[in-house]
């Protein structure tokens, strides 16, 4: 009679207890028959269940090398569970088995590292843009106590920057999301981190409540400026061939602004739960941008392109009317 050793009973508990049938486990672990493993849980005194009640995934083969990459990179189960939108740990327990790779015990996995007091004060142009573009686009889980911002892979260099500024060495990761956009995504785990955002009024329901944060004068347009990067628009609007600025989120957030850059809490709007700012004009736009980027150093570039080009054309507006 086949032989088998205490790890590879565990594992076959634990994918029992995940979901896996008796049959799926027999395969993934090349066991004999459906009774050892049933003797392997009665020992553990877990019940076996009745019916199939089978664990069925819908990922490929990308998906799965992904996974074990991560994995042996230093993120734990939960955390490549989570990165990829994975449903099940089971899934990841799994493509793990597959590929003989051996699973580490809880707290060996961190090996990535961030500066824990970077929130403690918001004294510096970086700590204030990067509080304002969390605020807008980053996701705190007090949970599993992480941070983790998401953007477009076009706009990699922003996450760049982000890095550098908060003393990091978390890797940047680039992947296709489920809507099928090419995303860019780092996610940095600090208790301390996380503890100060949400003194700072950032917890997991944001999007609903979140108040403004009270900087001081030297850095506040920093802060605003990362949340425009983040939760706001700037272009040119052919129907009205205007330019035009746009800011949405909770009514403190956009009433705030709205004041901030003169409009007295005028042109705040409702649109179901979401409350936005927006104006419109060359020069009105051009004027407050150049508040929101005076004396600044990090920003997304794109959005920086156009204030430039705004900047550009407005300049030689006005040479022209010397002129005239």
């Amino acid at each position: 009679m086949k032989k088998y050793n205490k790890k590879l009973k565990q594992q076959a508990v634990e994918l029992y207890q995940n979901g896996y049938s008796l049959s799926q486990i027999c395969t993934l672990l090349d066991v004999s028959a459906k009774i050892v493993v049933s003797q392997w849980l009665k020992k553990a005194n877990i019940k076996t269940r009745k019916g199939l009640n089978q664990h069925t995934d819908k990922y490929n083969a990308q998906d799965e090398i992904l996974a074990v990459s991560l994995y042996k990179q230093g993120l734990s189960i939960n955390q490549v569970k989570d990165l990829l939108h994975v449903g099940s740990t089971a899934t990841i327990h799994k493509w793990l088995l597959i590929n003989n790779i051996e699973r580490r015990t809880e707290g060996a996995q961190r090996q990535y590292h961030a500066n824990d007091d970077f929130f403690s004060s918001i004294d510096t142009e970086e700590k204030a843009y990067i509080l304002g573009f969390i605020t807008g686009d980053g996701h705190v889980c007090e949970s599993d106590n992480y941070i983790s911002i998401e953007i477009k892979s076009t706009d990699y260099a922003l996450l760049d920057k982000i890095i550098i500024a908060m003393n990091s060495n978390n890797p940047i990761r680039t992947y296709t999301n489920n809507k099928g956009h090419e995303t860019a995504q780092i996610r940095i785990y600090s208790k301390q981190i996380v503890n100060n955002l949400v003194r700072l009024g950032l917890t997991h329901n944001k999007t609903w409540n979140v108040q403004p944060a009270v900087l001081s004068n030297k850095v506040q347009h920093h802060y605003w400026r990362g949340l425009i990067d983040s939760d706001g628009s700037i272009g040119f609007a052919t129907s009205r061939n205007s330019y035009f600025l746009q800011l949405s989120g909770t009514k403190h957030i956009c009433s705030s602004f709205s004041h901030f850059i003169g409009y007295n809490g005028d042109n705040v709007k409702p649109n179901r739960n979401i409350w936005s700012f927006a104006c419109s004009g060359r020069e009105r736009i051009h004027n407050c941008l150049s508040t929101l980027y005076k004396n600044a150093n990090i920003y997304l570039d794109r959005k920086y392109k156009i204030y430039a080009d705004i900047s550009k054309n407005t300049t030689m507006l006005l040479f022209d009317l010397e002129l005239s």
